[in-house]
């Protein structure tokens, strides 16, 4: 859930902090969040690796910005996608 709000939400992290709080109980530190979503990105590596291969070998690749706050401050998700791949890059 913390992934999905803090990645496709684009929820700042005090915004996450109080979103989890409000349907868990305990409020979790920002430092907390982050080492929970840093160590979830080892769980989605090999779906990401997999889906950048399928992207370079793609003959036709579509790809769009959005816009999203990171920070306080405005900032971009690339999203790129063949027809059978999808990868998300945000700046880091």
């Amino acid at each position: 859930m913390a992934t999905d709000l803090k990645t496709f939400q684009a929820l700042s992290y005090e915004r996450l902090q109080a979103a989890l709080s409000d349907v868990f109980g305990p409020t979790l530190s920002q430092g907390g969040l982050l080492n929970l979503l840093r160590r979830a990105q080892g769980r989605f590596r090999p779906g990401r690796d997999a889906a950048v291969a399928a992207l370079r070998k793609a003959e036709v690749v579509a790809c769009d910005e959005t816009g999203v706050r990171i920070k306080g401050s405005n900032a971009y998700h690339w999203l790129v996608h063949a027809s059978y791949a999808v990868g998300c890059r945000s700046p880091t």
